[in-house]
Parts: C-alpha cells; structure tokens; sequence
C-alpha cells in the first residue's frame, strides 16, 4: 500500500487506565508494521507517562476526546463491565471525516504482521466471534416487549441470535460513519439493553444485520485466542495470524493457566514472548 494511501486511511485505540498495560503492548507491536497507517489513540486517563509515551511514538497521534462514560454506564455492560465497551460507536462519528477508511483495533491486540490489504476493502468487515454464547440474554426469548421489538424492526431474532460479530477488529469505510449510523446505535443501545448478552458487540451486530452486511471467517485479522480451545481453531494457522487479540485469556489474569494446560500452546507461548513483555516474569 502506498503512503498516499496510508494516508486516506487511520486505525484507532481506544482504552483508560485499567488497560494501560495492554494498549502500551499493542502500540509497541506496530513496530511489526512499520509501514502502518496513522494511529489515533483515544485515552481516557491523565497518566503523564502514558501521554508522553504516546507522543513519543512514530506516526501516532492523541485524540483528546471526552467519551461520555456516564451515558453509557446507564447501558448492559456485560461481561466486561465498563462503560468504555462503548466508546467504539465514536468511530461512526465524524471525528474522522478526513480518513476513507477508520480500522478500530482493541487494545488487547497484538500485531504480528503488515495487514495492508485490510485497507484494500471496500465494505464493512468484521469476523464472526466465536464465544458460542447468543447474541440476546437468556429472558429475551420470554419478555413481550422484546418480542415485540424485534417484530417491529424486523429482526429475526433465532436467526440473529447466532451471528455475533466480535467488535475487536471493525474496519468502517465512510459511508458508514455518519450522523444518521452514529445516532441509530445509541438508539439500539437504549432500545435493547436489557435483553442483550455482550453489550456492545450484540448491539453492533444488529446494526450489521439492520445494513445487510457480510461478516467473515478469515480469523488471520481477529484472531481470538479462546478460538485455540475450539474445534475451529484448525482453520487458521497461528503462522498466518495478523492481530491475535486476547479475548477472554488474558495476561495477568487467566492466560498463564491456558498455557500450563498443554504443550500443544507452545507456538502461542512463543509468539506472546517475541511480540509482548506480557510473559516476562513468567517461568
């Protein structure tokens, strides 16, 4: 990809304090990328060395922006349970109108190769996730007001249950990020929080449904690492990952035990030490 091209185009960060450690990892593995379109960090926190950190790097730039967290903590906060879920919706604002195309990455990720061609899409892309979980909560199915909503939006609710995109790796060409885009996920945010499951992610697929978009399988560019434990985990070989992103396994809270379980994670343990200091106290 060319540097006009790289150009017209932007990835954004987004994180607060309580993932600092992984939005520092993430920033640095770009360096896997060098050739990478400019990245626009979105922090949500006054660390003096984190902002100066992020001055400090090539072809980075802080977005001060303020998220309203108090809005969004009156939403379903899920399984992560902070209001930050929701700061992604930003990238359909028009905060980036200069760009073609806005990449949001989680800061969870760590890049392992050049993904220029994700650039070369001329649509919406996301992957499917893969956490075998619904997209709607376990008393949806039997509240009246939910059935009712869905009939009115014309949402087949036992169709969409099963298609949740996961809102780690969102690329989202212009025509998307507008007022009117924008304005309709708060909408669905307040109009289905109570019967949904992931929050955000639940509420962005049913914008994807809504928009009549294609979700992938191609795993090289939002490689969960809870997909290891799973029967799909053949499709994608660890070699061919672009953004591993540690979904559910965590550093520091729950991946060392995924990595005692077998030597079969080896590969994974590998490529976790070469491109993090995550593992660096770990023997």
């Amino acid at each position: 990809m060319s540097q006009s091209s790289n150009r017209r185009n932007c990835i954004v960060i987004i994180f607060d304090d309580d993932f600092l450690d992984y939005a520092r990892n993430c920033l640095l593995s770009f360096s896997n990328y060098p050739d990478h379109p400019e990245i626009k960090v979105i922090y949500q926190g006054k660390d003096q060395s984190i902002i100066a950190f992020i001055r400090d790097l090539d072809s980075v730039e802080q977005f001060y922006v303020e998220l309203d967290t108090p809005k969004y903590s009156e939403l379903n906060l899920g399984h992560i349970g902070s209001p930050m879920i929701y700061g992604r919706y930003i990238c359909w604002s028009s905060l980036f109108d200069e760009y073609d195309k806005v990449l949001y990455i989680d800061c969870d990720t760590l890049i392992l190769k050049p993904f220029p061609e994700l650039f070369e899409k001329e649509d919406f892309f996301a992957v499917y996730d893969n956490a075998g979980k619904p997209l709607f909560n376990k008393t949806a199915y039997q509240n009246d007001v939910f059935l009712s909503k869905t009939e009115q939006d014309n949402i087949p609710v036992d169709l969409v249950n099963n298609l949740m995109i996961n809102s780690g790796m969102l690329l989202i060409p212009r025509r998307y990020r507008n007022k009117s885009n924008f304005d309709f996920l708060h909408r669905l945010s307040e109009r289905y929080s109570p019967f949904i499951e992931h929050s955000d992610q639940s509420i962005i697929t049913i914008w994807c449904y809504l928009q009549n978009l294609k979700i992938s399988c191609d795993y090289q560019y939002n490689y969960m690492i809870d997909r290891i434990t799973r029967p799909t985990f053949g499709n994608v070989k660890l070699d061919d990952v672009k953004l591993l992103h540690f979904s559910y396994w965590k550093p520091k809270k729950n991946l060392e035990e995924l990595l005692e379980r077998s030597p079969l994670f080896v590969q994974l343990e590998d490529i976790i030490r070469k491109n993090s200091d995550f593992l660096e106290n770990v023997t």
